[in-house]
């Protein structure tokens, strides 16, 4: 019998170290993406990023929101989208980012 190719490499995700934090981060998912909603989005991630700033999802979505800000609002440089989409990999390089 043949054995099978071993899979994917797996890590195990860290679990958050503030549940509130990762809380608020979740409803940052529930929140509009145009104008003002997606910048109350950004205000909110980056409270939560500032609680706990090891939260690779929050980067990474901080990262998106920052990214749809700068295309479609007057945010200006892609320097912060960056930034955050490169921490989201540092802290979990499974992330899904595409920006």
């Amino acid at each position: 019998s043949r054995e099978l190719p071993p899979g994917p490499p797996t890590t195990a995700v860290a679990e958050p170290s503030d549940s509130e934090a990762f809380a608020a981060y979740l409803r940052t998912l529930e929140m509009g993406r145009d104008g003002q909603a997606n910048r109350q989005a950004i205000a909110a991630l980056r409270a939560v990023l500032a609680r706990d700033a090891k939260l690779a999802p929050a980067w990474e979505a901080l990262a998106e929101r920052l990214y749809q800000e700068s295309r479609y609002g007057k945010y200006g440089p892609l320097h912060e989208v960056l930034s955050a989409t490169r921490r989201a990999l540092e802290l979990d390089p499974n992330r899904q980012v595409a920006i």
